[in-house]
């Protein structure tokens, strides 16, 4: 199974916009990564949100994947998140790193290009939320 790269919304990025994260994370972890576009949302329930939500679903389970995997991950979506600041994209952006059950591993956030990344995963741990891998074509 592969890396899949999903945006959460319509208003996130492209698959086009994900193609130098997925490279880089390619790069850094040695496994094949595909970007799916963002999922359909029931009529009536989707909006522009204030933050750039990336899900990446890993062909890891929670307790199996190891630090230095989500340390790269993190580092990945960090530089990736600064350029497209840079890029005049000022939307905060947000990792959402998800195990093979669609459960939270790690959450980071980034609320501008020169902010530390923010630990969020305590927080989308507790929601309990279980996230669905889009469909792949």
């Amino acid at each position: 199974m592969t890396i899949l790269l999903s945006p959460q919304a319509k208003s996130d990025p492209s698959v086009e916009d994900l193609r130098n994260l997925a490279d880089a994370i390619s790069a850094a972890v040695g496994q094949e990564v595909e970007i799916a576009p963002a999922p359909e949302a029931p009529p009536g329930t989707a909006g522009v949100t204030l933050w750039e939500v990336i899900n990446v679903f890993g062909p890891w389970e929670q307790a199996a994947v190891d630090a230095v995997t989500l340390g790269t991950l993190v580092v990945a979506f960090v530089k990736w998140a600064r350029t497209r600041f840079r890029d005049r994209n000022g939307r905060p952006k947000v990792v959402r790193i998800l195990g093979v059950d669609g459960r939270v591993i790690k959450v980071v956030k980034l609320a501008n290009a020169g902010d530390e990344p923010e630990d969020a995963t305590a927080e989308e741990q507790r929601r309990g939320v279980v996230y669905r891998r889009p469909n792949q074509r």
